[in-house]
């Protein structure tokens, strides 16, 4: 029992040391039930790159599991920049979720949907917050 207890410690130690870490996500519109292992956002057009674990990756779920959400059917309407958010599952599987011209987001090409100006432009404050650390 002692040297069970000991492995535990010593594996939660290992994963502590190397950084590897789950956020624990319960689904909803975007998101699927599972943890993650890692976020990814691309900007579209290209330019700006981000890997987030740990902390980092779970403010951005946060984030994402926040937003007041409206359905929204004129997606095509919008042109400009968009970040990609890759959320990577424990299982391999990636949601892609398209946060489009301050005011959209769609996840999977699933159907897009609304933000406030206010809740969509907080990606931005978010990213340069935790891109500093």
């Amino acid at each position: 029992m002692k040297k069970l207890i000991a492995l535990i410690i010593a594996l939660v130690s290992v994963c502590v040391l190397v950084g590897c870490s789950f956020v624990a996500v319960e689904g909803g519109v975007l998101l699927k039930d599972g943890h993650v292992t890692t976020i990814s956002i691309t900007s579209l057009p290209e330019g700006y790159e981000y890997t987030f674990r740990g902390e980092d990756a779970k403010s951005i779920i946060d984030y994402l599991q926040n937003l007041n959400l409206t359905p929204y059917s004129k997606a095509n309407d919008y042109t400009g920049m968009a970040w990609i958010i890759s959320i990577e599952y424990e299982t391999g599987e990636i949601v892609r979720v398209c946060h489009s011209c301050n005011k959209l987001i769609s996840a999977d090409d699933g159907p897009w949907y609304e933000m406030t100006y206010e809740e969509a432009n907080r990606i931005h404050t978010l990213l340069d917050g935790l891109s500093i650390s």
